[in-house]
């Protein structure tokens, strides 16, 4: 090592290592506090839960959208099945910016819960948090699949009419 082989700058290396040791210590403990009122401002702020519960409901319009359209008669008029395909069109769209979202939540929501078994800071923690976010997790784990099905649904549909109409 440089310190053992220069007695002259050994004491000054070995406090200026333990300085940034030091600073580097304090750093890691505020990072885990930070994350950790993250991880509770998160549960107990409605926003996670006001977001699953808006997303549900949203989701749930979409299905009966997506049931209004079915079924789709393909020996209906081109006209009908034009009208149709860019109804489905549209929902599938809308789908798919939805799923980025949820995507982004899950992503989040999954980051989240893997940092707070892993923090060590315990003073501000909540006994709730693990059940809050496994609920947020399975929630929106239920939303994604069905989000994937009805993207699906709508995909078959439109695969069906542009066979059908013509459609590239």
């Amino acid at each position: 090592s440089i310190a053992a082989k220069d007695p002259h700058t050994s004491p000054a290396l070995r406090a200026a290592i333990s300085a940034v040791s030091g600073r580097w210590d304090t750093v890691c403990a505020r990072e885990a506090v930070w994350q950790k009122e993250l991880q509770i401002a998160l549960q107990h702020g409605s926003t996670l839960d006001a977001t699953l519960a808006q997303l549900g409901d949203w989701l749930r319009k979409a299905e009966a959208r997506v049931r209004r359209l079915e079924p789709v008669r393909l020996d209906a008029p081109r006209a009908e099945l034009v009208t149709k395909y860019n109804r489905f069109r549209e929902q599938k769209l809308e789908l798919e910016r939805t799923r980025l979202r949820v995507s982004g939540l899950a992503d989040t929501t999954l980051f989240l819960t893997s940092t707070s078994s892993s923090s060590t800071s315990t003073s501000s923690s909540s006994p709730d948090a693990p059940a809050s976010f496994d609920a947020s997790r399975t929630e929106l784990a239920s939303i994604a699949r069905r989000l994937a099905k009805l993207l699906k649904v709508c995909g078959g549909h439109l695969a069906d009419i542009e066979r059908v109409v013509g459609i590239s």
